[in-house]
């Protein structure tokens, strides 16, 4: 059967750009999306485009709109599978575009084995797996794009190097039925310079899970409600993969709040906001952390084996029976911190605004904790700023502010310590995708009343 007549130009375009980097993949993708021609030996290609309709030296663009003399694939429901060729590797890159063109609708997308890649101006869904699996790939981008909802994880990246995930809404809303990372936002395994910055990332298993990840950051995004369920339920966790701990790690400006607000589309199941664990040198700084109302999690926490951690210049506020926790490892540094909360009213919930325990067969210590303004109101009425459950040798204490004398510099908190921007620090700008995603977040009855930051 011929094609319509309304998609030969997109034909020319995928038959000019497309089939001499990507062969046989671009006719499976053709196939699927309806443009190919079916003969007696399976799927052939239309005849020959006219001359001029694409430049094939023009950058390949993987997003909503074209710009004038750019290639654009074609937009299916199934999914897109993008696998390195036996030789010729393609370039796909993007010319910078307004930020107001509607996004395209995309099935799931696969990168493999690709080498400069960007992914932007795109709906992606899935009803079954990940939305975007990105595996042995280097310099990969995925910008002002929406992923989600997804029959699994938001974005999978493995094994790939120098990727960027920003300026996007990422909401996998999938439902986790056991541990583990089936439903993540984001989750990173095994790579390396992994840029995160200036997301909307909400209702995921944990909103971005970082494991055996090492020289990369998590940078100014906006994270809400994470889901669980535990050991999972975390804003941003980083650990090791297997053997392979973490290193040289970033967590910073980034705003995460966990509510059970019931105009939310689905509450909060926190248990560490941000949590270090089987890493080392990671520093999680100047985060605005609220929320959450575990019985055993942490605003901000070192776990098992977390090693040369640094809790800098954070704002932790209501994050339930603690703000932060240094629970194992060596070399610890929490320094110019701001904690305020209120404690559970639960019999086993430790209710104190910083503590340092060993809780695990590995060394823990030293430990410096110094220029803290903490404080933490129980149930009963009793302050408690500061714990030490022992384990980790002499913690170096100086300059703490604790108690009563902390209140006052805290309170009132919504006055002193506002909200920053959703999110808090963009790539490029503040767009639709992002801008769009904080009503988003809400029911529909409850988006009508809903202006800026809940």
């Amino acid at each position: 059967m011929e094609p319509a007549p309304a998609a030969s130009s997109l034909l020319r375009a995928v038959t000019c750009c497309l089939l001499p980097l990507f062969g046989a993949v671009v006719i499976a993708f053709m196939a699927q999306a309806g443009l190919a021609r079916h003969g007696a030996s399976g799927v052939s290609i239309a005849p020959a485009y006219a001359a001029g309709d694409c430049d094939p030296a023009a950058p390949m663009v993987m997003k909503g709109l074209p710009a004038p003399g750019e290639c654009t694939p074609p937009v299916a429901a199934g999914p897109l599978v993008i696998n390195a060729p036996a030789s010729t590797p393609a370039v796909m890159q993007v010319a910078p575009g307004p930020t107001t063109v509607p996004l395209a609708p995309s099935g799931p997308v696969v990168i493999d084995g690709r080498t400069d890649v960007v992914l932007k101006d795109l709906h992606v869904t899935s009803t079954s797996g990940p939305c975007i699996i990105v595996r042995n790939s280097q310099r990969v981008s995925i910008l002002d794009s929406e992923i989600g909802p997804c029959g699994g994880k938001g974005i999978e990246l493995n094994r790939s190097s120098a990727i960027r995930v920003s300026d996007s809404y990422i909401h996998p809303e999938f439902a986790a039925s056991g541990c583990c990372d089936t439903a993540d936002g984001i989750h990173a395994i095994l790579s390396s310079q992994v840029v995160i910055q200036g997301n909307v990332i909400a209702y995921a298993e944990t909103n971005v899970e970082l494991q055996g990840v090492t020289q990369s950051e998590v940078m100014g995004n906006y994270l809400v409600n994470p889901q669980g369920p535990y050991p999972r339920g975390g804003q941003v966790q980083v650990w090791s993969y297997g053997t392979t701990r973490s290193s040289d790690v970033s967590v910073h400006y980034n705003y995460a709040m966990s509510t059970k607000d019931p105009s939310f589309l689905y509450p909060e199941s926190q248990w560490d906001a941000i949590s270090i664990g089987q890493s080392d040198r990671v520093t999680v700084g100047n985060n605005y952390v609220i929320g959450g109302r575990s019985h055993s999690g942490c605003g901000i926490a070192a776990d098992d084996g977390a090693n040369s951690v640094q809790f800098l210049s954070n704002t932790i506020i209501d994050t339930g029976q603690c703000g932060i926790g240094i629970g194992s490892g060596t070399n610890q540094v929490v320094d110019g911190n701001r904690i305020y909360g209120i404690g559970l009213n639960l019999p086993d919930a430790g209710n104190t605004a910083l503590y340092v325990w060993n809780q695990y067969a590995v060394p823990c210590g030293p430990v410096s904790i110094s220029n803290n303004i903490a404080v933490l109101t129980r149930p009963d009425g009793k302050l408690s700023s500061y714990w030490d459950g022992g384990g980790c040798g002499n913690v170096s204490l100086s300059n703490n502010t604790w108690d009563t004398a902390a209140i006052s510099q805290l309170s009132p908190v919504e006055v002193k310590f506002p909200p920053p921007p959703t999110p808090p620090m963009p790539y490029m700008m503040l767009n639709q995708v992002t801008s769009g995603a904080v009503a988003s977040l809400r029911k529909p009855t409850a988006q009508l009343v809903a202006k800026g930051a809940p």
